[in-house]
């Protein structure tokens, strides 16, 4: 019974069976939190990749918690120079695939033979992106 549970949930999409597993643990305010910092960050042409990499960092310099100047990753608050380099394309690999994310917050599969292909990993289900990463994340 397991393993056809297993498949079945390997049908619905990747965001779908995050909700899940947020409601689950019983972080579903957290994820709204995050879906409204990333659609604030999209908003503002600022790539959430690159921002929540410099966020953390500065947590992380900060013990683990966010930090003292936090005012200053708000968006409407940033550098000139800060928006600049946040508002960047992001390269990034998972498994055996290359992506590109732009500020915008639209992501790129990057093919072997060079083209590119809009994607949205959200909405793949677990075995589409097994085959897309070469990973075999299913049980």
């Amino acid at each position: 019974m397991r393993k056809n549970r297993k498949a079945v949930a390997r049908r619905v999409t990747l965001r779908e069976e995050s909700l899940a597993e947020n409601k689950e643990l019983g972080l579903e305010a957290m994820q709204e939190q995050m879906d409204f910092i990333f659609a604030v960050l999209r908003e503002h042409g600022i790539n959430s990749r690159l921002w929540m990499q410099e966020y953390l960092e500065a947590a992380e310099k900060n013990g683990g918690k966010p930090p003292a100047d936090f005012e200053k990753f708000l968006p409407w608050n940033l550098s000139a120079e800060a928006k600049a380099r946040l508002s960047k394309d992001s390269a990034f690999s998972y498994g055996k695939a290359n992506f590109i994310q732009k500020g915008d917050g639209t992501v790129f599969h990057l093919r072997k033979d060079g083209t590119r292909e809009k994607i949205d990993i959200g909405s793949l289900t677990g075995d589409e992106f097994d085959k897309l990463t070469s990973l075999k994340t299913s049980g």
